[in-house]
C-alpha cells in the first residue's frame, strides 16, 4: 500500500516514535484508519478537499453610499443702487 503524509492533531506514538502535534506523519490506509477514527490525525490536504464540502461564498460586506458631491448654485448678486 502507498503511504501518505497525514498530520497530527495531537501528540501520537507510532511504530516506537513520538510525534507532536502539527507535525507530519507517513501512514498506510489501514495505519491512518484508527488514528483518523479517533481525531489524532487528519486527512492529507488532496484527500480532505475531496471530503470537504465546499464553503459557501461570503456575503459581501455592506457598504454605505456615499454622499454625491453637489455644485452649489452661486447666490443671486444684488445690483448696486436699489
Amino acid at each position: 500500500m502507498a503511504k501518505k503524509t497525514y498530520m497530527t492533531c495531537h501528540p501520537v506514538r507510532h511504530n516506537g516514535s513520538l510525534y507532536k502535534a502539527a507535525s507530519p506523519i507517513e501512514l498506510d490506509e489501514s495505519e491512518a484508519e484508527e488514528l483518523l477514527d479517533f481525531g489524532a490525525v487528519e486527512a492529507p490536504a488532496a484527500d480532505a478537499a475531496k471530503e470537504a464540502p465546499k464553503p459557501e461564498a461570503a456575503p459581501k460586506k455592506a457598504t454605505q453610499a456615499k454622499p454625491k458631491a453637489t455644485k452649489a448654485k452661486p447666490a443671486p448678486q444684488k445690483e448696486a443702487g436699489k
